[in-house]
Parts: structure tokens; sequence; C-alpha cells
């Protein structure tokens, strides 16, 4: 479904398919080929440096993002009373709601324009923050 916009069973057309970017090197041809009839090796050579410096573009669907604490406040919480595991647990969610924060006000945005010169903000991203305990990831 997700790469043709299109329901994997039947067939229905969803959504519209994943736009498909060009590659390096048929960046590279289109730019030398606006170079004029006659580029020189040092044009040729600076258009190929600056698409291999961008690199292969793909479209995405979303991120997964895992939020775990380091291994020291994970001890802690293994040998801790039951009252100081919830406050533990209370600080690792109170940071993972942070950084959900940051994330949908820096982070989620979306791209306009040739080539996505320009960020813009948009709306409609999904936030799903699913969490599970520390146990139940064992």
């Amino acid at each position: 479904m997700f790469g043709a916009g299109a329901h994997p069973t039947t067939g229905e057309i969803l959504s519209a398919p994943y736009r498909r970017y060009r590659t390096v090197e048929e960046r590279i041809a289109a730019k030398v080929g606006s170079l004029g009839p006659n580029p020189t090796g040092e044009q040729i050579g600076a258009v190929r440096a600056e698409q291999y410096r961008i690199g292969d573009r793909a479209p995405v669907a979303g991120y997964d993002c895992t939020f775990s604490p380091v291994k020291s406040v994970s001890a802690v919480w293994a040998l801790a009373p039951a009252a100081e595991r919830r406050e533990i647990e209370d600080a690792h969610e109170t940071a993972i709601d942070a950084a959900f924060g940051w994330l949908e006000q820096r982070a989620m945005h979306t791209r306009a324009g040739r080539d996505g010169v320009r960020d813009l903000d948009a709306e409609g991203f999904i936030v799903a923050p699913l969490s599970s305990s520390h146990i139940t990831q064992r």
C-alpha cells in the first residue's frame, strides 16, 4: 500500500503513490545538459561533485522512535522499591513527552518547490507514542 498508494488486496487507489526521485546520474545528466553544447570538464566536475554531495533521495512514510534510558537508570529502576520505580517511570514518560514536543515543534515539516527548497509548517502528522514498561520489552 505505502509505495503504490493502493490497497494491498484489491488494488483500489487510496492515495497518491510515492514520488519517484531522479537518481544522482539522472540529475547530473540534466544539469550537464543545461550547461550548453560544450561544457568544460571543470563545469561537469562541479556538477558531479554537487550532485554526489546531495546523494540519493527517497520518500519516507514515517519514522519509528525508540526512547530508552541509559543502562544505569534501568539498573536503578530494577533495584528500587515500587514507589521509586514509579518515580523513575514518571521521569522517563516526562522525557518522552518532551522529546515528542520537540519533534512536533522543530522536526515535523514538509518541503515544497523544486528539489524541496522551501520548508513549510504542516499539519496532520500522526504522532502515536506507544508506551510499554521496561519489563514488557524483555
